[in-house]
């Protein structure tokens, strides 16, 4: 029964399948303790598996994000100058593509830093 288990919900190397088949077939009983370590020892791959591939599309999604505001700053600075820290810390705390793309197309027809809607004191 444990063995039907063991193939119906785990995802199993042939390695580790072959090592379970031989423990069924085997006169060894063994500790259930046992068995929980080769389901703890499943679940923490699986579980280490998502996390990085979670890892991995954060880090491009925020990857994205950072080039686009460094193309916006350099953008703003190349056409207006030098920016204020307070101009560059509303731009760096953007989290939404979509709104750094806008700002970027506006600076192609912005004629001043209050038409991109950046007071100036």
């Amino acid at each position: 029964m444990l063995l039907d288990v063991v193939e119906r919900y785990l995802e199993l190397s042939e390695s580790e399948e072959e090592e379970v088949r031989k423990m069924a077939k085997s006169s060894k009983v063994l500790d259930p303790g046992e068995y929980v370590t080769i389901f703890e020892e499943r679940a923490i791959r699986k579980g280490r598996k998502l996390g990085r591939q979670e890892g991995r599309q954060e880090g491009k999604v925020e990857g994205v994000l950072q080039g686009k505001r460094e193309t916006l700053l350099r953008q703003l600075r190349h056409r207006f100058g030098e920016l204020t820290d307070e101009m560059i810390a509303r731009i760096e705390r953007i989290e939404n593509p979509a709104d750094l793309d806008s700002l970027a197309d506006k600076v192609l027809d912005a004629h001043s830093l209050e038409d991109m809607g950046f007071p100036t004191a």
